[in-house]
């Protein structure tokens, strides 16, 4: 379940505060929608994507992990649904993923509600 606890039209990006208390700030960071929305993202190596399945794909600049690259869907057979993930992965990019999209529907919506937010 998303909780719409803001409502901004920019993006906004910040870590848990238990991510922050155990020093992982780095590894996990919500994306807000255009609807308010807040989205749990967690940083995972661009290598290692074919290990997942029915997520949204980020790729963002790895400095504050605010600045939006590419934006893309895994189905739940761990197929990349939106085409120009850059390959190879830039250095300065780092790739994060929501997991917490149940099903096709709800991902369909999370990934149009941060579309939307990002455009």
């Amino acid at each position: 379940m998303q909780y719409a606890l803001f409502s901004q039209r920019q993006p906004k990006v910040a870590a848990s505060s238990v991510a922050q208390a155990l020093g992982l700030e780095d590894r996990f960071a919500y994306w807000h929608g255009r609807s308010g929305q807040r989205y749990l993202f967690t940083r995972v190596p661009a290598d290692e994507l074919e290990h997942y399945s029915d997520s949204l794909v980020l790729v963002v600049k790895k400095a504050d992990q605010s600045e939006l690259v590419w934006s893309g869907q895994l189905d739940q057979d761990g197929q990349m649904l939106s085409a120009g993930l850059p390959k190879p992965m830039p250095e300065d990019c780092v790739v994060l993923l929501h997991f917490l999209a149940t099903g096709d529907e709800d991902r369909k919506a999370a990934f149009d509600d941060l579309a939307l937010c990002a455009a």
